[in-house]
């Protein structure tokens, strides 16, 4: 007769019955810098390093060519600890480009660290470049390092969920009928999936396309507009919630009294009712989900053209 322990032998459990938890793939740690030594000191701050209950894996680059073939065979990685100055005086800056309109990576996470801030000046740098984070390595303590390790690898998580789940919208997508009904409905459980992104479901949010003349139709709504998609935005909203939504400008833009939203490809503004304060990764997660979901939406309709009376520009 076979016994219980006899049994989880051969299940390869171990005894009682306990099945060990399966452990998570760390986190890809790019580290680009032509000296030796600071690739050794970053490891050894941050060898205990565990986020989410999942350690760090490093990668070592020495030069911006090698950091580019490292990006483009592995695209998946969290954050690149990027030095300036390597084989030539922008090398690090180089390594941006290439990465960021290249290889079209905006999910990882940039912390750039120079020895020689004259050579790339923080403020052009940032203005310039898509970066997430600039440190001068003279300043940059251990707990420096750890809390912009933390803040980039949470940007990391929320932008990688978004196109998680962006990617699973639009194969929803591709299963709906290319009508107004189908689209309607569509894009109410767009609404619906914004909200539980951005931690407001419940409340009132609505999907507003801004037209030619600048004024605003509302498109979709979760809550007491839905009912009044096709309507002239101006029938449903105050002065000043209309004077709000005409100032909208740019992503993550926040207004009085209530947050907006613009998708920049779409000139389509989320409404939020009610104040909203949120950190830049959750606008830029919610972002690049909205934008992903209304190419995949433009990629359907006819010559590229979304046609459908809910989404007309007129």
């Amino acid at each position: 007769m076979t016994t219980q322990n006899q049994l989880f032998d051969l299940l390869n459990l171990p005894p009682g019955g306990e099945v060990a938890a399966p452990r998570r793939a760390p986190w890809k740690i790019l580290i680009v810098d032509d000296e030796g030594d600071i690739h050794a000191v970053t490891k050894l701050v941050l060898a205990d390093f565990t986020f989410r209950e999942r350690g760090l894996a490093f990668v070592d680059a020495y030069n911006g060519y090698s950091a580019c073939k490292i990006m483009e065979e592995q695209p998946d990685t969290a954050v690149i600890l990027l030095d300036v100055v390597m084989e030539s005086r922008d090398a690090g800056l180089q390594v941006i480009q290439h990465i960021r309109t290249k290889l079209n990576n905006s999910q990882v996470r940039i912390i750039l660290r120079t020895g020689q801030p004259g050579e790339a000046p923080e403020h052009d740098v940032i203005v310039n470049y898509d970066i997430n984070d600039y440190k001068c390595k003279t300043e940059l303590t251990a707990q420096k390092l750890f809390s912009s390790l933390i803040t980039a690898l949470r940007s990391f998580e929320a932008i990688a969920a978004a196109e998680s789940a962006s990617l699973g919208l639009k194969q929803a997508l591709e299963a709906v009928p290319m009508t107004d009904a189908g689209m309607a409905r569509f894009l109410s459980g767009l609404l619906m999936q914004v909200g539980a992104m951005l931690g407001v479901a419940g409340r009132e949010l609505l999907l507003l396309r801004r037209r030619s003349d600048e004024r605003f139709t509302l498109v979709a709504a979760q809550g007491k507009h839905e009912a009044h998609a096709g309507q002239d935005a101006a029938t449903l909203f105050d002065a000043a919630t209309l004077a709000g939504l005409r100032r909208v400008g740019g992503p993550g833009v926040l207004a009085a009294q209530h947050g907006v939203f613009l998708i920049p490809s779409a000139g389509t503004v989320i409404y939020v009712e009610g104040e909203i304060a949120l950190k830049e990764a959750d606008w830029m997660a919610v972002g690049k989900y909205c934008d992903r979901v209304y190419r995949a939406i433009c990629s359907r309709a006819p010559n590229g053209e979304i046609s459908m009376l809910t989404l007309n520009n007129s």
